[in-house]
């Protein structure tokens, strides 16, 4: 019989693969388990999960690892490696193209809100907009009253 070793991942513990074990070149008949294996095989596991060894057995868990869209305004891709946490404040959901006229944010989805169109702005606003009033205006071009 072929004596198999079930190799985890050293960070995160997930299986990685499975090997034939060596015998022990100084002790006939022992098969050596190298670290960071185990002879437990690990269960068979669904779609986006993954099995990751506790130290005595095999856990089902949900499978983080992926590609991930920041929601935080950013919109950079995370690649995450990390097969038992998510990143925050990102999802799976790709965002959608940005008609002109349009931005994106995140609400328990993406939502494209209308860019709202700029105020209309007496030019006595505009002036207080800068800081500026008539007289100190008036100053500038070098009109007196």
């Amino acid at each position: 019989k072929v004596m198999r070793n079930y190799h985890f991942n050293p960070t995160y513990f997930h299986f990685i693969g499975v090997a034939d074990a060596f015998e022990s070149p100084r002790e006939p008949g022992v098969y050596v388990v190298p670290l960071y294996a185990t002879r437990i095989e690990p269960p068979e596991c669904g779609l986006r999960e993954i099995q990751i060894f506790n130290g005595e057995s095999w856990d089902i868990v949900e499978d983080k690892r992926g590609t991930y869209y920041s929601t935080d305004g950013l919109f950079q891709i995370i690649d995450n490696d990390n097969p038992l946490k998510a990143p925050e404040n990102a999802t799976k959901e790709q965002p959608p193209e940005i008609p002109e006229g349009h931005y994106l944010t995140w609400n328990d989805g993406w939502v494209l809100e209308e860019i709202p169109p700029p105020p209309v702005l007496t030019p006595q606003q505009k002036l207080e907009s800068l800081g500026l009033t008539i007289e100190d205006l008036k100053d500038l071009l070098g009109i007196s009253n």
